[in-house]
């Protein structure tokens, strides 16, 4: 981001008007419009003054948008090439680097605030599962989008268009969590994947490192408590159906598979009936895909809500909005397909 745009932004979170501005520093309006647009930059001492008035640091004037990422943890399968995980990370530091940009236009700057649960065993992840829900305020009823959720608690959701043997990967950039998901893959896949990286990031083990086993547990147990998988299962059962797995996964967002799974867990059913099941799935093939169900896809658009606000505010043009979100111009001005404001036009700079 030019230092000028970041100028822009800062004064009008402040509320002031460039006229107001200039007084306040000691410089005509023209010449704050000359430094927003980078046509002129200020001296040392008008600098200072305008950070001052600001509340803007020269750390952040002048910070560099690059983002440096840490090292993927990678929920993929084994045949996944170098040469693709590559071509995936070089995506993510791409979108990763666009995101930083549309939230510092959009002034979020709040540092991530999420529990630390301490967990040993199965029976500390159920429990863990259970107090961020309570936590969050979610009840025992299905959550509506898994997406949405993680991005109304700051976590970052990025969707990038990939190999399929590719599903997710979860990493940081000082200190913010990324967690990238796989383009037009299934949703309940998707569901599960960002409650498993939620156990990665809330979760604290003894061995330093959450075991992927406990975070499968915790990844259903989130998407399905267990007073809620006993409700709609009973406490025993001798036999699951298809069709009642179908209609749990159509309910609640988790696969039939995952079902499975919680009712394995928590002694719902035999061994027996899990192994019956296992064979089922192979046989059918839903270990790779299983029937949809009717799930909708669910979607990242905090980075667009972002952007589209700081552009009909005035801080970004529609191109450089284009730009930051992938759109066409069209499509930012309206009159692309998806959005249905086709009167929004141009705002003045």
């Amino acid at each position: 981001m030019e230092i000028g745009t970041r100028l822009r932004v800062a004064r009008k979170q402040k509320g002031l008007s460039v006229r107001k501005l200039g007084e306040i520093v000691g410089v005509s309006g023209v010449a704050v419009s000359k430094y927003e647009r980078d046509l002129d930059m200020p001296s040392s001492g008008v600098l200072m003054r305008l950070c001052q008035a600001l509340d803007l640091s020269l750390e952040r004037l002048f910070r560099s948008t690059a983002v440096v990422l840490s090292e993927p943890a990678y929920r993929k399968r084994s045949d996944l090439a170098v040469k693709e995980c590559k071509a995936i990370m070089k995506a993510v530091q791409d979108k990763a680097e666009r995101y930083s940009e549309a939230e510092e236009l959009a002034q979020r700057h709040e540092k991530l605030k999420l529990p630390v649960l301490s967990v040993s065993d199965a029976a500390d992840v159920e429990d863990a599962a259970k107090r961020l829900r309570s936590d969050w305020h979610l009840g025992h009823d299905a959550i509506p989008s898994m997406v949405a959720l993680l991005e109304d608690h700051e976590i970052q959701v990025i969707e990038l268009t990939a190999h399929d043997h590719f599903d997710a990967c979860a990493l940081e950039s000082d200190g913010r969590p990324f967690v990238v998901v796989r383009t037009g893959a299934p949703v309940d896949r998707v569901r599960f994947t960002l409650a498993h990286e939620l156990a990665h990031l809330v979760l604290q083990h003894p061995s330093g490192k959450v075991p992927e086993g406990l975070a499968n547990r915790f990844a259903g147990a989130f998407l399905v408590p267990a007073d809620t998988a006993m409700r709609e299962l009973g406490e025993h059962r001798d036999h699951l159906s298809r069709v009642e797995l179908q209609l749990l996964k159509a309910k609640y967002g988790l696969s039939m598979g995952g079902w499975v799974h919680r009712a394995a867990d928590l002694k719902i059913i035999s061994s027996t009936e899990n192994i019956r099941w296992q064979k089922l799935r192979n046989r059918e093939g839903w270990r790779t895909e299983e029937p949809s169900c009717g799930l909708t896809p669910e979607t990242p658009q905090r980075m667009e809500r972002m952007v589209m606000r700081a552009y009909a505010e005035g801080e970004v043009t529609g191109m450089r909005a284009a730009e930051l979100l992938g759109w066409s111009l069209e499509k930012v001005l309206g009159n692309g397909e998806g959005h249905v404001d086709s009167l929004v036009a141009e705002p003045g700079h």
